[in-house]
């Protein structure tokens, strides 16, 4: 009986080890590039998705991120977009990570944190919910959908809203002293070349904004600035139990991880 001899098992081994090698490789750039599998926790997008639904992100949209610094210890997102097929689109559903994962106000970053929420506003849109009714959305409205379909937030009362702890809009509840989930706005989503004046309430509004493109540079006080980035406005589908963009503010731009496969 002849055995594999010592050069045959080499041979063997190196196929092996490439053959590993090229699957995982593979893999590893599906998921960076072409598509990822996430889980849905809690019930922010009911009813479109529900807690413990897998959805599936397609990248090639909007193009995969390419990471260029893997040291997350500072909370930093270092990165580049390849490139893509689309922008993306007022109601698109997407899976975002959290920008904001120790306090709102201060934009940070946690790889393995992310939240699936739909996309409602763009670069230089104004956003204006007035008496639960959100601007530039088809049909105008609001669901509450813990109430029930037919409800709108137009119809749920203040007490209610209050007594659950979501009246106040988080971050923008000082604005004017008077802004709600219900009534917020207006306010302009930041666009990359787009120039705003900073007076004391630019500065205050747009300050996590200001910090995270200046990186602890001096805020300009006074003086015009220019957005260095675009950044989105996100919600979720169950907005009367959704910690989104009006709560914590805006989204920048390279923390989209993708937009979800299929009509949402």
């Amino acid at each position: 009986m002849k055995h594999p001899s010592g050069n045959r098992i080499i041979d063997i081994l190196c196929i092996a080890v490439i053959t590993i090698t090229v699957l995982f490789v593979s893999y590893v750039m599906v998921r960076v590039c072409i598509c990822d599998r996430f889980t849905v926790s809690g019930c922010s997008m009911n009813p479109t998705l529900d807690d413990g639904e897998q959805v599936y992100v397609n990248k090639i949209l909007l193009g995969g991120r390419i990471y260029t610094n893997f040291d997350f210890t500072e909370g930093r997102l270092e990165c580049f977009r390849l490139p893509g097929i689309r922008r993306m689109r007022r109601g698109d559903v997407a899976v975002i990570n959290n920008p904001y994962p120790d306090h709102w106000g201060t934009v940070g970053f946690r790889i393995n944190e992310v939240l699936v929420k739909r996309c409602v506003g763009l670069p230089g849109d104004t956003v204006i919910i007035s008496n639960g009714y959100l601007s530039g959305i088809p049909g105008g409205h609001i669901s509450a959908s813990m109430f029930g379909n037919e409800m709108m937030m137009t119809e749920v009362p203040d007490s209610v809203l209050d007594g659950r702890g979501c009246l106040k809009a988080g971050f923008f509840a000082g604005e004017q002293g008077r802004w709600t989930i219900r009534d917020l706005g207006p306010v302009v989503i930041p666009g990359k070349g787009e120039t705003i004046v900073l007076d004391s309430m630019a500065v205050n509004r747009y300050r996590w904004v200001l910090e995270y493109e200046l990186q602890g540079g001096a805020l300009p006080e006074g003086s015009e600035y220019i957005f260095r980035k675009n950044w989105y406005f996100f919600m979720g589908d169950n907005v009367l139990n959704s910690k989104d963009s009006r709560y914590f503010g805006f989204v920048p731009e390279e923390y989209v991880v993708g937009i979800l496969f299929g009509n949402y």
